[in-house]
């Protein structure tokens, strides 16, 4: 259909985008200022192992259990999200509507919530804070500055958040920095660049 595209991101209307980018602009200075203090305690001496280690993690400090329990906590995840996904995903874009077709709004913002607090915590022991942020909103913002198709930008968003993390530990063992602020840095630096394109071009 030719305004599917339109009916899917109601966000190329004025008021919808920079409410939108707004979050985004909030989500990544965020995200990248815990990754400047991480970088700066890396060069503090009296290193404060503490407060790293809940909102860095260590990526390089997973073991076999973790792995074989993140998965299983993954894969109800997505088949959790799989289950909701048409409700959610037409609650998300036409509320009005959704609403008027019988779609309970406050359950699905419940159950999407739901699968947000068990991917986090899943997640925050080894990625941290900052990683959760990073990894959640950089990929999928740069992502929809890039594509308007949903399954486009969910697999986009996937494969910058891999490559991402791939380099960012990559950047730290060359460079000897911490892994989470060469992530961080690396999912700023993707939306910035995908931001920066010319809006025919996207």
């Amino acid at each position: 259909m030719p305004g599917q595209d339109q009916l899917l991101f109601p966000f190329h209307r004025p008021v919808g985008e920079r409410l939108a980018q707004r979050d985004v602009a909030i989500g990544l200075i965020l995200a990248f200022s815990l990754g400047l203090g991480l970088l700066f305690l890396h060069f503090y001496t009296a290193f404060a192992t503490q407060a790293t280690s809940l909102l860095f993690g260590n990526v390089l400090a997973v073991d076999v259990d973790t792995v074989w329990t993140l998965l299983a906590l993954g894969l109800g995840s997505l088949a959790a999200l799989a289950v909701i996904s048409r409700p959610l995903l037409f609650a998300s874009l036409q509320p009005e509507l959704a609403e008027a077709k019988g779609v309970s709004l406050r359950l699905s913002s419940i159950l999407f919530l739901a699968i947000v607090a068990v991917a986090t915590a899943e997640c925050a022991q080894i990625v941290g804070v900052l990683l959760v942020f990073a990894l959640m909103v950089g990929p999928a913002a740069a992502a929809l500055q890039v594509t308007s198709g949903v399954t486009r930008g969910i697999l986009l968003a996937a494969a910058l958040a891999v490559a991402e993390a791939w380099l960012g530990i990559a950047m730290a063992f060359y460079t000897d920095w911490p892994s989470s602020f060469c992530i961080t840095a690396l999912s700023v630096a993707v939306y910035l660049c995908a931001a920066s394109r010319p809006s025919r071009a996207r």
